[in-house]
């Protein structure tokens, strides 16, 4: 079976991309974890989490002028350097006042890595197989995210291996990208794409990377602790968070094609109301059941975490190509506020509720943003670019 080429120029910034996402998602697994051994309390945890989508959403606002002066290559360069020093500084001083600061700053970087990276496959993919290419690089991305996850079961997460390991794998991350075949994109011109722009394209892509976000950093920030508050040993949190990322991958390749042939908002309809479905489901489930518990992570990670690349590819497929990199900046500024009410709003319901209202506030989320995808369908979509 002959491979198209665009998967073959893609595959240098490609491996960055996994490489990169192995060591953010192995950190922020172990962060939970870690300050739950320290002693941190639940607020705490939950800020510390929420600063990384701070960094997250201020890199948003302003790496596309900083990708203008210096380019897509030396972006990637920069920030995983940037961020590999950010990592061998959490275990010299262990507080929530430090660790807040750095968190921030790590987010920076690793949304200043994910702007250069998918502005330059979003550039490189024709729009007619965007869906399925975009799909299997989040696929190849969760392989790498739940790879990770194993490093928590080998090494004690009271010492330092684990910093260690995540620090080099960002220090590795931008070697791909030196020997990659994909022409880095045309830089962007003056006329970034702001929020504004992208709404009057598609309110149901803006909505849904909102979603994205609050789920996504929910499901990876926020899981390790609802499987701790219930009961679950260090080895059974990594598995749960496995077992979420593991449906988020298996399902992200399918659904890619699907929305290469089926209007995106029709999709994004279909998954909330499944994720609505799934949390129903954590909600009677009792804690004792850990096996249903785990198969329940897997169906919820499939329909509830796949949100953000259905919603990247329906505002790109409506923007001509050099106004690329300001649309997902935007964008990805609207997942970073989704990650930062996720687990503040999370933590507040499990503080009042217990562990199950981290569900809660999933579940009404996706059972909104269904009703208004349905909503929206009624209306005419504006032209797509060619």
């Amino acid at each position: 079976m002959r491979i198209n080429p665009v998967y073959i120029s893609l595959a240098g910034i490609v491996a960055a991309a996994c490489v990169s996402t192995a060591a953010n998602g192995l950190l922020a697994t172990f962060l939970p974890v870690r300050m739950r051994l320290e002693g941190f309390s639940t607020p705490a945890i939950g800020a510390v989490v929420a600063c990384y989508s701070v960094g997250f959403l201020g890199a948003c606002l302003v790496m596309p002028r900083i990708i203008r002066v210096a380019g897509h290559v030396r972006c990637v360069t920069g920030c995983a350097v940037a961020a590999a020093l950010a990592v061998l500084l959490f275990p010299m001083v262990i507080s929530v006042a430090a660790w807040m600061p750095l968190r921030v700053f790590s987010g920076f970087c690793v949304s200043g890595m994910f702007i250069c990276i998918e502005s330059w496959i979003i550039d490189r993919t024709p729009n007619e197989i965007r869906g399925q290419v975009f799909g299997a690089y989040v696929v190849q991305n969760k392989l790498a995210y739940g790879a990770s996850q194993f490093a928590i079961m080998a090494i004690d997460p009271s010492g330092i291996g684990l910093f260690l390991i995540a620090a080099g794998l960002f220090l590795l991350c931008f070697l791909p990208v030196r020997r990659s075949r994909a022409t880095p994109p045309t830089m962007p011109d003056r006329k970034i794409h702001g929020l504004r722009q992208v709404w009057a394209l598609s309110p149901v892509a803006v909505c849904a990377a909102y979603a994205g976000g609050f789920i996504n950093a929910i499901s990876t920030g926020m899981s390790p602790v609802y499987a701790a508050a219930i009961g679950f040993e260090p080895a059974l949190v990594a598995w749960f968070v496995i077992m979420i990322q593991g449906g988020n991958m298996l399902s992200q390749y399918p659904i890619g094609r699907l929305s290469d042939r089926l209007d995106r908002r029709i999709i994004i309809a279909a998954l909330c109301s499944g994720a609505t479905v799934s949390v129903i489901c954590f909600l009677l489930t009792p804690h004792s059941a850990r096996t249903l518990i785990m198969a329940l992570g897997f169906v919820y990670g499939a329909v509830g975490t796949t949100l953000y690349p259905l919603a990247i590819g329906h505002v790109a497929s409506r923007v001509e190509r050099q106004h690329l990199v300001g649309v997902n900046g935007a964008m990805l500024m609207v997942f970073g506020i989704g990650g930062i009410s996720g687990p503040l709003l999370a933590t507040f319901m499990m503080e009042n509720v217990g562990p199950d209202g981290m569900f809660l506030t999933v579940g009404i989320l996706t059972a909104t943003l269904a009703s208004f995808s349905l909503w929206r369908l009624r209306l005419r979509p504006p032209p797509v670019a060619r």
